[in-house]
């Protein structure tokens, strides 16, 4: 079996999921089973719940299946605390510069607040967060993904399939050190019809 890129450990056992990332794992269409794979306290802060309009599985509301998930535990809504909406506050005000989207600024400051780990895939927050918050632990969809309990779970066709669902349907972005493994797992043929990534072959 392919060894696993993720970067999550057992140590990772809250995850605070960004829209983009839920709409990954929508975009699978087996988010649920995914996540029963990871086996973690999935937390989705409401500024970012709040961003999942479409399930790209299906081009139709993402409600029946978040709602299902939320009623078994699957995912956790929460909000802000007083002291997360100040943190909150101080990455998407006017004097931020690089002021972040409510939804990405959410997931950061709720994470700082509980001790958890965020999971991001946009290179600016990412970058923020990083610079604000070094000890935070950040991952990406990717990191999910690969995991290598999920991987265990489907085995790596299926995972291939799943993947290839996410980058065709929620357009996934695959950072640089991902590429070659995503390639390998789907194939250069699927690759190439992915417009989220840039695959020429070597």
């Amino acid at each position: 079996m392919m060894p696993s890129p993720s970067r999550l450990s057992d140590a990772q056992n809250q995850l605070v999921l960004d829209a983009s990332v839920l709409i990954n794992l929508l975009g699978t269409g087996e988010p649920a089973k995914i996540l029963r794979a990871l086996d973690r306290r999935i937390i989705v802060e409401a500024y970012a719940l709040g961003e999942v309009t479409i399930d790209p599985s299906t081009n139709g509301s993402p409600e029946p299946i978040l709602n299902s998930m939320a009623s078994t535990g699957q995912i956790h809504a929460e909000r802000l605390s007083s002291r997360g909406f100040d943190l909150f506050l101080s990455l998407t005000g006017a004097e931020f510069q690089a002021g972040l989207g409510d939804g990405e600024a959410a997931v950061i400051a709720h994470a700082v607040e509980n001790g958890a780990a965020a999971v991001l895939d946009d290179r600016k927050a990412t970058r923020t967060a990083r610079s604000k918050f070094p000890q935070l632990p950040i991952f990406n969809s990717l990191d999910l993904l690969s995991h290598e309990n999920v991987l265990q779970q489907f085995g790596e066709e299926a995972l291939g399939d799943l993947i290839f669902k996410a980058l065709r349907h929620a357009r996934m972005r695959v950072p640089p050190d991902y590429l070659d493994w995503v390639v390998a797992l789907i194939g250069e043929h699927r690759a190439r019809e992915c417009p989220s990534i840039k695959w020429s072959g070597k």
